[in-house]
């Protein structure tokens, strides 16, 4: 009952219309409008690009992998480099690790609402701190990018 409740509060159909229709032209403008500087989109990603969004990180609940993010603030650079590696290669070709792709959901209690309805449980997914570390990496180049561009925010 949960995992219906949740799938149901997450599906993309309960995005704004107004989300919707803006999305769909920027993307199309986007791709219609390549410039030189687009390739600077997909260089590799640098060690202070990494450090940044390591600096960025709090400590929150890690993943099913158990990695904290506290993890990679006491990594050397040549550790670092390795994890650089890593994610240039997938940056390139696109193949995500597929534990990447789990999470594990928490169903955590709205207050004030009554336990036995599932609607009263808000899910929190505890996903790879590898991952949303490279996700960061990828947000501050795209938000470079749109920046760059002139693309506003909807």
């Amino acid at each position: 009952m949960l995992g219906n409740q949740f799938a149901l509060s997450s599906s993309c159909l309960n995005y704004p219309p107004r989300f919707v229709n803006a999305t769909l032209p920027i993307e199309t403008r986007l791709l219609r409008n390549a410039t030189p500087i687009d390739t600077d989109l997909n260089q590799d990603f640098s060690i202070n690009e990494l450090l940044s969004a390591i600096n960025d990180t709090k400590n929150t609940t890690p993943g099913p992998d158990n990695i904290c993010y506290e993890m990679f603030k006491h990594m050397s650079i040549k550790s670092l480099e390795v994890m650089l590696q890593l994610f240039n290669k997938i940056w390139f070709t696109g193949k995500i690790p597929p534990s990447w792709l789990h999470s594990i959901v928490v169903p955590v209690p709205k207050p004030n609402k009554p336990a036995q309805l599932p609607s009263s449980y808000r899910p929190i997914s505890l996903t790879s701190n590898v991952c949303k570390l490279f996700e960061k990496m990828i947000v501050c180049r795209l938000s470079w990018f749109l920046e760059y561009r002139n693309v506003h925010h909807i």
